[in-house]
């Protein structure tokens, strides 16, 4: 008997691994392919018809759009696919307990005056106005950081921009060397970036 119920224990996981892998597997072959067409599109719209040339002539002037490309739609993917799943496991996590709870917790009955209410399946709505209540309040409090992860993605692309013109500076070493403390910081910190457009 015990090693029966071992035998099948081994099967068991042995099946959740083996989903598992592949479920990982299957998950990061969707952000790739994803990502890449997503990237392929944005690049081609930006790119196509001087639409690059046209951003820099506005009065709101694009910010770090070759940047702003490979990081936002690397958020995107990654939190639609995360939300997605997370979506979908729910759902199917609500759908196989809301029997059990409905069976589990028969009816609860209350008197309030003269009236005498009788509630089924008392455990599953208290399930579900619990989490009605932690969405609300996860919606109130995270709603202020929507607009500081805009300016984190901004600045971050801001840096990673002037950081291409300082990966170029032993190019422009001697040039660097001779100016004075204060040129030679706005050389290395005005060095070319997709916002100007330049390139040395």
């Amino acid at each position: 008997m015990f090693t029966h119920a071992l035998v099948y224990f081994c099967v068991l996981a042995a099946v959740f691994i083996v989903i598992a892998v592949y479920q990982t597997y299957l998950g990061q072959m969707l952000q790739i392919r994803w990502r890449r067409w997503l990237t392929d599109h944005y690049l081609a719209e930006w790119l196509g018809d001087r639409a690059y040339f046209h951003l820099e002539l506005g009065r709101q002037r694009a910010d770090n759009p070759d940047q702003r490309i490979a990081n936002d739609l690397q958020l995107f993917v990654d939190g639609t696919l995360t939300l997605g799943l997370g979506l979908l496991s729910s759902v199917v996590a609500l759908a196989s307990f809301a029997a059990i709870l409905w069976n589990l917790s028969g009816s609860l009955e209350l008197s309030v005056s003269d009236a005498h209410v009788v509630i089924p399946g008392y455990m599953l709505w208290a399930a579900l106005l619990y989490a009605l209540a932690g969405t609300w309040l996860t919606h109130r409090i995270g709603g202020p950081l929507i607009a500081l992860n805009f300016d984190q993605q901004r600045f971050e692309a801001d840096f990673a921009s002037r950081s291409y013109g300082c990966a170029r500076t032993p190019s422009r070493s001697r040039c660097i060397a001779e100016s004075t403390p204060r040129e030679r910081r706005c050389a290395i910190a005005l060095a070319p970036s997709s916002r100007t457009g330049g390139r040395s």
